[in-house]
């Protein structure tokens, strides 16, 4: 018996919460005398208003807030501020998370920039994104489910009896299947309504105690040999959202504040329902009856009751308890809605960028999940976030008022999920999400559009007969009215059409990169996967056909044994052993007045991470080239550290000498820009265009694995210049971000000014959960000393979508580079319907099913390879990808260099005794100017040749050789 749920790998919620502090009654001209952003308290040396110190009040969009410390940000925008009061003395009430000043949700969660992203795996799921199906358990419906290609089933559980029907058609599925893992998932609810009657009324409280445990030790009764996770729980499906809608209102009058919380009696009425459930009894998978009390032992639960509080809080808490204590091996989540920031109508706006939803939605959910306290104990969280959408068809009779989603819609849900499931540090499941699709001319069969009509399932799985066009839907589908006051339009076929949203491609990788991992169709009242009593067949077909090649979520080891790099043993230990040499002697990078200094980012153990991937694991029967089998060990040593030496000397001049992931920004007007450093950079410098690597210059097409275009990119650059003045990191947003901020000019970015600003102190750290352009003056990176922003609309043109400047220790660079990398090793986004095919050239080949970083979503945001901080060998795998399929694998054929081999010509230098630079300048011609010499017959010259020589003979004196 246990007593305690196994460690979980759990991150710490990061979720900036400002100080409480007494609630205060405030008359409405409290703010009076407060100065109003940005008039600052406080002044700098010159005697401009600058800054506020430690206690200092100020107000902003009729909010007081006090300053925790020094100070120049944004007032509420940070943790450097806590909220004071209303100016208008209401105590809150406006939506953004702020409520009353102890009440619910008091404190304000700042928006994270993720470093990395959320983790996916959850026990007893796949690793690969999940779809499920709603199921009413009858035993009719087994068969369908299982030839309906689904992960997972789910229902309502209103006692034991109902989970073990779940549980029991899960296992049928099973067999009947092949023995395909289904996870069954029971939906739990521990409160009527909003819960005051139950929870404050103790027999009440103890009943829906009593009821929890059954059910949670029910489903652990399940576990066994091949499911030791037996299944799921949804927790109290729309309390959360009824809690937070009327948080300061009927629930602050019900449950309290913080300063004053109603007691609940969660101890006593906890402790009877465990007493009276000690003779229950639970059935397990081999259908053997056992009473809860010979499988638990309810004193040592009975005795961590007393860690529980009496009041709403330790409510929560004790619900979490009980599954923690009753169901060990069992996942489960607490359900939020998209009505959770007090009403859908938020959903279905154009919001200019993420910061602008954030605040129209995520913020007060995040902080009222906060305040609730259901994710905040590491040691009994939560396995993942619901969250529900609606209970009906979108386009139906019954879902047509409030839950019509169209492009725009969607794209806030996921953006919300994301933001929300970012700060909580959890998946996200998508709850009953409605089954119904957008029925167009070329489908056949019956369609009820009173019933059936809805956008969900077509945004999601996809549909090439819409694509982009209202005129492929079936004309009672497209003259749906809608209400023009709610969703900006007045009919579905204007609604499909919204920002030219092509319903070809689906959804579901962007679900994935929304923290999603599984997906549950259907409830009830709306379309699920399988149904006894509605024609459901064009979801499952796409079920069917999702399930041939479904999105991987992480990276699962074939093996846990850690794999020798090399079957040399002594090269093993060599390698190895240069760690402190080459991090001190050769990763160098270049400091003012000719010094030099260990560089920060690239390290030699993530080198050798990274080669060992590479070399034994490889992209598509692609490996980093290190040894001939049919050499002897020391001259198969000699072969991987002259290799090793060639690919490290281009990366130590491209960018380890700058200390650099990222691309800097040196566009110059000397060099063909519109201005000296412009932001417009990032689209691309030298008069490149990094968005339109791959085209097809003749069809205009993409390179077949090209990222697709992205104009709702919001990333900032991690690394930059660091010398007086030196240029911000480059950025892309979207023109209606920097257009609301007062930032774009004739539609156009400005510039970085080295002499623009003089900061009179030189930041040693700045907010990352800011972006760029988002930061203030002298807070732009750290160690700045100079330079401003200067929005004059100078770069001439908008940098929207111009996300794909260089990274990593080779610069990828271009959609097609960043594409071909995410297809072959990170989560795919090409089209499963093209592999196989020959695109303009190009024979696309098929994704591997378990990639390496298939937790790395590259399309959907690049700076991932610079920012990880979990796997920071990725900077390295994306210049040996490059090496592996450009440099060892060049090809010429039929031109100048045909008969140049990159494995003959590195064995012919080994061979001949390490003698002169010939193979070193082929590398850095192709490197550098994409031929096997120092000067290619189109581009030239290779740059700083005499280096990338140094470089190789560095690297090779330091492993222990002696090149001539």
């Amino acid at each position: 018996m246990t007593l305690f749920k196994k460690n979980k790998l759990i991150l710490a919620v990061s979720v900036a919460l400002g100080a409480m502090s007494p609630v205060q009654a405030l008359a409405a001209d409290s703010c009076e005398s407060i100065n109003e952003y940005p008039n600052w308290t406080q002044v700098n040396w010159a005697g401009d208003p600058s800054h506020a110190n430690t206690g200092d009040q100020m107000q902003f969009q009729g909010k007081a807030y006090t300053a925790n410390w020094w100070t120049k940000s944004e007032p509420g925008s940070d943790g450097s501020w806590a909220f004071a009061f209303d100016c208008n003395g209401s105590g809150g009430g406006t939506g953004d998370g702020s409520g009353s000043v102890d009440g619910p949700g008091s404190a304000d969660a700042t928006l994270l920039i993720r470093k990395d992203p959320v983790n996916l795996a959850v026990t007893g799921w796949p690793r690969t994104l999940a779809l499920g199906t709603y199921t009413d358990t009858s035993a009719a419906l087994t068969p369908e489910l299982a030839g309906a290609n689904v992960n997972s089933v789910f229902s309502s559980a209103s006692n034991a009896a109902d989970a073990l029907a779940i549980l029991q058609q899960a296992r049928n599925v099973e067999k009947s299947n092949g023995g395909q893992t289904i996870v069954p998932v029971a939906s739990v609810s521990t409160a009527s309504g909003s819960g005051e009657t139950d929870i404050l009324t103790y027999a009440d409280l103890v009943s829906h105690y009593q009821n929890l445990i059954h059910i949670a030790a029910q489903v652990q009764a399940f576990k066994d040999n091949a499911h030791a996770s037996p299944g799921s729980l949804v927790l109290n499906e729309g309390l959360l959202a009824a809690w937070q809608a009327n948080k300061d209102t009927s629930f602050v009058t019900v449950f309290g504040t913080d300063s004053a919380l109603t007691e609940v009696q969660v101890k006593q009425a906890l402790r009877e329902a465990i007493a009276n459930v000690a003779s229950s009894t639970v059935t397990n998978s081999e259908g053997t009856s056992q009473r809860i009390s010979s499988l638990y032992d309810l004193t040592a639960i009975d005795t961590a009751v007393a860690g529980l509080d009496d009041n709403i809080k330790g409510w929560v808490a004790s619900q979490n308890f009980v599954v923690e204590q009753f169901a060990s091996d069992v996942s489960y989540g607490w359900s939020l809605d998209v009505s959770n920031p007090g009403s859908t109508s938020w959903v279905h706006k154009d919001y200019a960028g993420l910061r602008a939803t954030w605040k129209a939605a995520s913020q007060s959910v995040v902080s009222f999940v906060n305040w609730t306290g259901a994710y905040a104990d590491a040691s009994a969280k939560p396995d993942f976030l619901v969250f529900t959408q609606s209970s009906n068809n979108g386009l139906s009779d019954a879902g047509r008022a409030e839950h019509a989603f169209g492009p725009i819609a969607w794209d806030n849900y996921l953006v919300y999920v994301k933001q929300v499931t970012d700060s909580i540090d959890v998946p996200a499941m998508l709850y009953k999400l409605p089954g119904a699709h957008l029925a167009t001319t070329s489908q056949t069969g019956s369609y009820d559009v009173a019933k059936q009509a809805g956008t969900a399932a077509s945004y999601f799985m996809g549909d090439k007969s819409l694509g982009n066009a209202s005129t492929n839907l079936r004309s009672n589908v497209a003259s749906i009215r809608l209400d023009s006051a709610t969703y900006g339009v007045s009919s579905v076929s204007s609604l499909v059409e919204q920002e030219s949203h092509d319903w070809g491609v689906s959804q579901l990788r962007r679900a994935a990169y929304s923290n999603v991992f599984s997906v549950l169709w259907g409830s009830e009242t709306s379309t699920p996967v399988v149904s006894a009593s509605v024609n459901t067949d064009w979801l499952k077909g796409k079920v069917a056909a999702y399930q041939a090649t479904p999105i991987p979520l992480y990276y699962e080891p074939e093996s846990l044994t850690e794999t020798p790099l090399t079957t040399v043993a002594s090269l093993n230990a060599d390698l190895e052993g240069a760690e402190t040499v080459m991090d001190n002697e050769a990763f160098l990078y270049e400091l003012p007045g000719n010094k030099w200094a260990p560089s920060t980012i690239y390290k030699w153990k993530d080198f050798l991470k990274a080669l060992n991937s590479m070399h034994n694991v490889g992209v598509a029967s692609n490996t980093f080239w290190l040894i001939d089998p049919n050499a002897d060990a020391e001259t198969n040593a000699k072969y991987a550290k002259v290799a090793i030496a060639a690919f490290l000397s281009q990366s130590m001049q491209e960018t380890i000498r700058f200390n650099a992931c990222d691309e800097n920004n040196w566009a110059e007007v000397k060099y063909g820009a519109p201005a000296n450093h412009p932001n417009s950079a990032s689209c691309g410098q030298l008069g490149q265009k990094y968005a339109d690597y791959g085209v097809n210059p003749i069809t205009g097409n993409d390179h077949p694995y090209s990222c697709p275009r992205n104009s709702k990119l919001e990333l900032s650059a991690n690394t930059h210049a660091s010398w007086y003045g030196a240029p911000a990191p480059i950025f892309v947003a979207p023109d209606a971000v920097l257009e609301e901020d007062g930032k774009l000019v004739a539609n156009a970015a400005g510039r970085w000014d080295i002499n623009g600003e003089h900061c009179m102190t030189s930041p040693t750290s700045i907010d990352e959960n800011k972006q760029v352009w988002e930061r203030n003056k002298c807070e732009i990176y750290a160690g700045q000393k100079a330079g401003a922003f200067l929005w004059d609309g100078s770069s001439q043109q908008s940098i929207e979508g111009c996300g794909w400047w260089g990274r990593g220790v080779i610069q990828t660079t271009g959609r097609q580079n960043f594409g071909t990398l995410n297809h072959f090793i990170g989560r795919s986004h090409v089209d499963p319907e093209t592999v196989g095919k020959t695109i303009d050239g190009t024979l696309v080949e098929a994704a591997p099913e378990n990639p390496l970083y298939a937790d790395l979503d590259l399309c959907s945001n690049p700076q991932l390879i610079c920012s990880t901080e979990e796997n920071t060998e990725i900077k390295w795998i994306a210049g040996l990808f490059f090496w592996m399929t450009s440099v060892q694998n060049y090809n010429d054929e039929g031109g100048q260099y045909a008969s140049w081999n990159y494995h003959d010509e590195l064995k012919a230098y080994v061979d001949g005794g390490l003698v002169g630079t010939k193979f070193v300048d082929a590398v850095s011609g192709i490197v550098n100017r994409g031929c096997p010499d120092d000067t290619c017959p189109v581009s030239g010259k290779v740059h700083a040749i005499k280096e990338r020589r140094d470089n190789f003979k560095l690297v090779l004196q330091k492993l222990g050789l002696n090149p001539q």
